[in-house]
């Protein structure tokens, strides 16, 4: 059983990372390993082997639910998945490219309000706010 449950969360975690890559051939990739993990003919050695910056914002974003994100401010999330990629041993992406992947597969813009004089970003599920 346990077993199942690790093969659906690796599918699905392929299935988000072909949705959010703009390269194709990784695209491909994600697409294919998805279909072997479903059929029992994957390559784990070759999935290991192909781990890229793209999973350790899958993997985050298995961690958190998209509606608590909404009114967030961007910087305390991106500080979240720095501090669970040092826990998790990823080499993260960069604050702009986490930002833009997170409001491509949550749906989420952002917005700026001044709180104490500052201009503070936050994550939101409504296109103006």
């Amino acid at each position: 059983m346990k077993n199942k449950s690790l093969n659906n969360f690796k599918v699905s975690s392929l299935l988000r990372m072909a949705e959010i890559t703009e390269d194709l051939e990784k695209r491909n990739f994600y697409l294919q390993e998805a279909e072997n993990l479903l059929l029992g003919t994957s390559n784990h050695k070759e999935l290991e082997e192909f781990k890229l910056a793209d999973d350790s914002v899958i993997e985050f974003f298995s961690t958190v639910s998209f509606d608590e994100l909404d009114g967030e401010p961007v910087r305390e999330t991106y500080e979240d998945y720095i501090e669970f990629c040092l826990n998790e041993q990823f080499q993260p992406v960069a604050n702009n490219e986490f930002s833009k992947q997170l409001q491509r597969v949550a749906n989420l813009s952002t917005y700026r309000k001044l709180v104490d004089g500052k201009k503070i970003t936050y994550f939101s599920h409504n296109k103006v706010k």
